[in-house]
């Protein structure tokens, strides 16, 4: 699995984006797909980005990639605040409605202080 490293800054969210869009220019995904998995994807790090380091230094954000029999998985991960903690910065809510709407699967978990998205996608 292929993975970018990013400080939790905004510029963080472009660049795991365009990791992306090349992975999924080297698979030859259809625009139209891959339109919506970098939506998806973009949400996912944004989230991190706004939410899971307020009031601490910035902390590390990856994104983790890979493709295996028709499926596309992209993991987005940090190691800041838990899921269930609540934000000082709540935005609109948007974020997860659209990650559930644009991938087949959505799956969260935590693990040793290191929370994962995973992001699961149906070749088209």
């Amino acid at each position: 699995m292929a993975s970018v490293n990013q400080c939790a800054l905004p510029d963080a969210v472009p660049a795991i984006r365009a990791a992306i869009s090349d992975f999924l220019d080297g698979l030859g995904v259809p625009e139209s797909q891959s339109a919506d998995i970098k939506l998806a994807v973009s949400e996912a790090a944004t989230n991190v980005v706004r939410h899971a380091y307020p009031g601490h230094p910035v902390g590390d954000i990856r994104g983790d990639r890979s493709a295996v029999d028709g499926t596309i998985i992209v993991s987005v991960c940090d190691w800041g605040r838990p899921f269930s903690a609540p934000t000082p910065n709540p935005g609109l809510g948007m974020g997860n409605p659209v990650m559930e709407t644009l991938a087949a699967g959505v799956v969260r978990s935590q693990i040793d202080g290191m929370k994962q998205v995973e992001l699961t996608f149906i070749r088209r």
